[in-house]
């Protein structure tokens, strides 16, 4: 099984040695083969310590800061869209030893399927430390392993500076896609000042533009208007006409949890 991890980094320095080491430690599954790609998005001080680490198979370092999904698309390209799953990485994530494996387990015999596949997570600051304050919860969508047949069939992510994760989420439900999850821990989310997620520009992107239903259907020429209102998560996803997924060993842990909406 090929495997694509995209790394887009911006301002990572602090970071960036964490997480390419977390790929480094993996445990990989028999008859894998993981290729890295770096895209250092004009920051030549990230790209420094991300070139010291040695850890990934291509580095790029673009002459100007194009944004996070540009640079996901870069990094998509380069992999030469020829893998078997393709997943993404944040600069100030961690991984735990088993994500790859994991992965692989639940996508082994989905390969020619429109599937994405998640797991759960905790919060850390900007030292590492975890923030027990914050429950642990499902991953964002900018944290999915996606197939070779899903990204083939639906492309790459909307060029915008933020939101594109949630809009690419959607044109893989309208398309059919199914999520599968794990309930192990085996992410750390980095939260700190100047992460994506922190900036103004993300929050008034979600209301303009990711959550645009006219846009996201006539891309994916199905009308799911509905699609991100405000009901239960099985309920949104019965609009979308697909269904999400979890592996039967841990339905009965799911039976027992809230849904809610969102990332």
């Amino acid at each position: 099984m090929k495997i694509a991890i995209i790394v887009p980094a911006f301002k990572a320095a602090k970071y960036i040695k964490a997480a390419l080491s977390s790929i480094d430690k993996q445990n990989k599954p028999k008859g894998t083969e993981i290729k890295t790609i770096v895209i250092c998005d004009g920051c030549e001080e990230t790209f420094e310590a991300a070139t010291l680490c040695r850890s990934a198979d291509t580095y790029v370092c673009l002459t100007e800061n194009l944004g996070t999904y540009k640079a996901r698309n870069l990094g998509l390209s380069l992999s030469g869209i020829e893998s078997d799953l393709f997943i993404n990485l944040d600069a100030d994530d961690i991984w735990h030893p088993n994500r790859i494996a994991e992965v692989v387990g639940m996508a082994r015999h989905r390969l020619d399927s429109l599937s994405a596949f998640t797991c759960f997570m905790n919060r850390i600051d900007e030292e590492g430390k975890e923030i027990r304050s914050l429950p642990h919860r499902e991953c964002p969508s900018g944290a999915y392993a996606y197939t070779g047949k899903t990204v083939k069939t639906i492309g790459m992510y909307r060029p915008w500076w933020c939101g594109s994760d949630n809009e690419y989420r959607g044109r893989f439900y309208a398309a059919g896609g199914n999520l599968y999850s794990s309930t192990r821990l085996l992410l750390s989310y980095r939260k700190h000042p100047t992460q994506l997620t922190s900036h103004p520009d993300t929050l008034r992107g979600t209301k303009e533009r990711d959550f645009s239903y006219d846009e996201i259907a006539r891309l994916s020429k199905t009308n799911y208007e509905t699609h991100f209102q405000n009901h239960p998560r099985q309920e949104i996803f019965k609009s979308a006409g697909t269904a999400l997924h979890y592996e039967e060993t841990y339905q009965a842990y799911f039976d027992s949890q809230p849904l809610t909406v969102g990332d």
